[in-house]
């Protein structure tokens, strides 16, 4: 397959301050048809046709990946009062079909309880619950969404303001009555003014003695223009890498899913280890690597053909292929302490070079 890619930047005085709408609006010419968002922070097993299919099938506004929180962290280098690795969860709600997206919500916004529309039980008298949920940052969106966006640059961002919004007036009336007092202008700040009417797909549905719910003879969908529809990844790698201690995780799992072909890390069993009982449990050691005596290698990640000497302490760092240590190497949350009792030596010496999470000289 070939794909011919348009690589478009964002203005430099402004790309610290716009979100993925905005981003969306910033290359509204370049848009013909529906769009795939995919954050470029994803790193992902999930079979994407998953999630496209659900986009096609039933003709949504918006389909998207969400997997289950994993369990935080305990070990973060680089982060002084922060042990673990937490990620932002939301509350989300289904139907029987686990794929309709009826409900949304924050956790961190449920403190005063969740306020759900009499309408939404009468349509869907089953929903089920699921919390500890993460936005994977994977959407599929129609052309009227993006259309949308433009005439309304009040969104920012998708995941934050787009999403929740699609959501919750997915139970709005499509020809819900206007003040004459408010006029055109609100009518054209509607999402039901951008959908189009399809003829040909609705007398379809009418004579179709197919339906996508139960317990009722309603036409399908209830009616409904605007489905959302969500696809939860299950036991696929699916991780973000959007900061230190998601990056820290990233490279613990993606060596124990297929992405790595057949290379495994955990003790590769060409490694060379003097102590194999200095050598964590929750540690891995690439191919070909030598470990020397009295080494003690915990919570930590070593690529292949790496050297390391006797007598050396890692903690908490990744070191990438090829590397050789021989003295003590500690994450940047440590490295203060470290140079407090090594005041004689050189600043640099047994310290990582760069300040990236990936720690070799």
């Amino acid at each position: 397959m070939k794909m011919k890619v348009d690589v478009v930047c964002l203005p430099e005085d402004k790309a610290l301050e716009m979100g993925t709408a905005d981003s969306l609006r910033h290359i509204y010419s370049k848009i013909k048809t529906d769009v795939l968002v995919v954050s470029c922070d994803l790193i992902t097993e999930v079979a994407l046709h998953e999630v496209i299919d659900l986009f096609r099938a039933h003709t949504a506004t918006l389909s998207m990946l969400m997997r289950k929180a994993a369990e935080p962290s305990e070990h973060i280098p680089g982060q002084k009062g922060k042990h673990k690795a937490v990620e932002e969860r939301d509350f989300i709600g289904v139907d029987d079909s686990d794929s309709r997206l009826l409900l949304l919500a924050n956790e961190e916004d449920l403190d005063d309880g969740l306020d759900l529309k009499k309408c939404i039980f009468q349509r869907y008298p089953r929903i089920r619950i699921k919390m500890g949920m993460v936005d994977a940052h994977l959407y599929c969106l129609r052309k009227y969404v993006v259309d949308f966006l433009m005439t309304n640059d009040s969104f920012s961002s998708i995941r934050r303001e787009l999403v929740p919004y699609l959501v919750s007036k997915q139970f709005s009336s499509s020809h819900k009555k206007v003040d004459q007092d408010v006029g055109k202008e609100t009518r054209a700040k509607d999402i039901y003014s951008f959908i189009p009417h399809d003829e040909l797909l609705e007398t379809a549905l009418s004579k179709s003695s197919w339906n996508d719910h139960r317990g009722d003879m309603r036409e399908p969908y209830h009616g409904s223009r605007l489905r959302c529809y969500v696809h939860v990844a299950q036991s696929e790698l699916c991780c973000r890498v959007n900061s230190l201690g998601m990056y820290i995780e990233a490279n613990k799992q993606v060596p124990l899913c297929g992405l790595c072909g057949e290379d495994p890390r955990v003790h590769n069993p060409s490694a060379i280890i003097a102590d194999k009982l200095m050598v964590g449990a929750d540690s891995m050691v690439g191919a070909q690597t030598q470990v020397g005596e009295k080494t003690s290698i915990k919570h930590s990640l070593l690529g292949s053909n790496c050297t390391v000497r006797d007598r050396v302490k890692i903690t908490n760092c990744i070191i990438n292929e090829w590397r050789h240590r021989k003295g003590q190497l500690h994450p940047p949350g440590e490295r203060d302490l470290h140079q407090r009792r090594h005041r004689g030596r050189s600043r640099h010496q047994g310290l990582p070079t760069g300040l990236r999470p990936s720690y070799s000289q």
